[in-house]
C-alpha cells in the first residue's frame, strides 16, 4: 500500500525495495526474482547509512544501479548489511539494480519494534532480523 502523500523515500517511511542482483552491470543471475526488502527508512543508530543517501529523496518506482565489493557492504548499508552480505559472499564484484517498489509512512508500532530488534542486537549486528 502507498501513501500519496509519501511520494519520496524520506525518515520514518517504511521503504520496499525491488532488488535484482548479477555479476554485471544490470544482471539477475543471482536473483531471477527481485528480492522483496522492507524496513524502515533513516531508524540507524548511526544516521542514515551511504545506502539510505542513495535512496533519500527517490521517487515511487525510481532506480539505482550499484557495484560493490565484497568489503565495502558492512559499511555501504551498515545495520542493512544482513538483507546483502550473502550475495556479496556469492559475487565480487555485485552489481544491484535497486528499485523503490513502496512507500507509506511507518506507523508508531513499526518504528518501535523495528528499533527494539536493533537495540537486542548492538551496532554490529548481522543477524538479518532487521
Amino acid at each position: 500500500m502507498t501513501d500519496e502523500h509519501a511520494s519520496t523515500v524520506k525518515p520514518l517511511h517504511a521503504i520496499r525495495l525491488a532488488v535484482l542482483a548479477g555479476g554485471r552491470p544490470g544482471g539477475g543471475e543471482l536473483t531471477p526474482e527481485p528480492l522483496d526488502l522492507e524496513f524502515i527508512f533513516g531508524l540507524g543508530v548511526q544516521g542514515l547509512t551511504p545506502f539510505e543517501s542513495l535512496l533519500e529523496g527517490m521517487p515511487l518506482g525510481g532506480e539505482k544501479a550499484l557495484e560493490l565489493r565484497r568489503a565495502v557492504v558492512p559499511t555501504t548499508f551498515m545495520n542493512l548489511t544482513p538483507h546483502f552480505i550473502e550475495l556479496a559472499d556469492r559475487q565480487d564484484p555485485l552489481y544491484l539494480t535497486v528499485r523503490i517498489a513502496g512507500i507509506r509512512p511507518a506507523d508508531g508500532r513499526e518504528v518501535i519494534r523495528a528499533m527494539a530488534r536493533m537495540a537486542e542486537c548492538g551496532d554490529d549486528c548481522c543477524c538479518g532480523e532487521h
